[in-house]
């Protein structure tokens, strides 16, 4: 590694490739949110809201 950062101190940023199991890349990950959940939790859309993005009702938004 030692390597590396003496090329980016004498070239500029350097690209670095990592390869994991699948093992290793599930523990890294286990215990952060997906991005499902990260969606979930976001905020909801009234149903006025969801059916005028969708076209559904025809009903104008102002803001």
């Amino acid at each position: 590694m030692a390597e590396v950062v003496q090329k980016a101190c004498l070239e500029g940023p350097q690209v670095v490739t990592l390869v994991l199991s699948s093992a290793d890349y599930d523990a890294l990950r286990s215990g952060r949110p997906t991005l499902v959940d990260d969606l979930l939790a976001g905020p909801s859309w009234d149903d006025e809201l969801a059916e005028a993005r969708m076209g559904g009702s025809g009903a104008s938004i102002s803001g």
